[in-house]
């Protein structure tokens, strides 16, 4: 599971790259000033919610131990209140 993240990061890491070199052709570019701020706001609009979803499975990576220390804690504590009942 922890490959197939790294992956899909990569993977949106590489199109948050091409986002980059579009934009720049963009700039380059000698269309309408009013085109070329429209191409460029969708260009940042993309990269905006590419990065977004790195960010998401980032904190996703990084809430797993906590998550696992809840589940823990819950399991401890039933123990602790079965074992008390039945003593």
């Amino acid at each position: 599971m922890k490959k197939s993240r790294k992956a899909e990061i990569q993977k949106l890491e590489r199109e948050l790259y091409s986002l980059q070199w579009e934009k720049a052709d963009v700039y380059a570019s000698k269309i309408d000033p009013d085109m070329k701020a429209i191409y460029l706001n969708d260009i940042d609009y993309k990269a905006y919610c590419i990065q977004q979803k790195i960010e998401d499975i980032e904190h996703e990576e990084g809430m797993f131990p906590l998550k696992l220390m809840l589940a823990c804690f819950v399991i401890f504590a039933l123990v602790l209140v079965i074992y008390r009942i039945s003593h």
